[in-house]
């Protein structure tokens, strides 16, 4: 039986092993995610703020999404994850952070 480790796992692996490489590759991940999530807002019309590397126990590699205007539904791509996580106001995220100000 071969061990398959998702990208998030590797990462917390190199993380555990404190290898040289793993801040860079961590920055990596978050860009490429951040990318990704910049694409998926446009796509979608909503807001979306920067990637941030959780541990494959938590949330992994994740983007915030939230509505782009008050009362706005969650997109149907979205709906196949967390509902309860969706934000129906409208909202500026602090673009170091990705953190919503109030």
């Amino acid at each position: 039986m071969t061990k398959l480790l998702t990208a998030d796992e590797m990462l917390d692996v190199l993380l555990h092993i404190k290898h040289p490489k793993f801040n860079l590759l961590k920055a990596k991940m978050e860009q490429l995610a951040s990318e990704m999530g910049e694409l998926i807002a446009e796509s979608l019309d909503v807001n979306c703020g920067p990637a941030s590397f959780e541990g494959s126990a938590f949330a992994g590699t994740c983007v915030p999404f939230l509505a782009k205007r008050v009362g706005q539904p969650c997109p149907e791509p979205l709906l196949q994850f967390d509902q309860t996580e969706w934000c129906t106001q409208e909202h500026d995220l602090n673009p170091a952070t990705g953190a919503i100000i109030q």
